[in-house]
């Protein structure tokens, strides 16, 4: 089972670029890329699990609402491709309601990371309880 992996994606009209790094700061096989839509994430969840990442990984995003790069609405696929693969408990999206994109401030940059933290953390505390039971 791999360690953490990252994913940096470059966004473009037509495709993305995406890059996998893993907690070493090493590339984890080749940067790829992806057309926009839900064929491209399909393809890129696909490219994950490939490299061994666990599809019950937790997943928390943050979007504008009025993004005039990556529309809101890519959010509503990826939570359907997520859905459709019988993973949307592992799913927390959240949007900001500001136009440009990626125009979040720090604050609910750490906000949103805070929030998958105190998640993962409460999923370990109950494991622990059922493995203590």
């Amino acid at each position: 089972m791999p360690g953490t992996l990252y994913v940096g994606m470059d966004l473009g009209k037509s495709f993305h670029q995406v890059t996998v790094v893993d907690e070493k700061k090493e590339e984890v096989g080749r940067p790829f890329k992806i057309k926009r839509g839900s064929g491209g994430i399909e393809k890129m969840l696909k490219q994950m699990k490939l490299y061994g990442a666990n599809p019950e990984d937790l997943v928390v995003t943050l979007h504008t609402t009025r993004d005039p790069v990556v529309p809101l609405s890519h959010e509503y696929l990826f939570a359907q491709v997520v859905a459709d693969a019988g993973n949307s408990g592992w799913l927390r999206q959240y949007e900001v309601d500001r136009f440009g994109h990626c125009a979040f401030t720090g604050e609910e940059v750490i906000g949103a990371f805070l929030e998958l933290v105190a998640w993962a953390e409460s999923l370990e505390e109950k494991a622990a309880k059922k493995i203590i039971e």
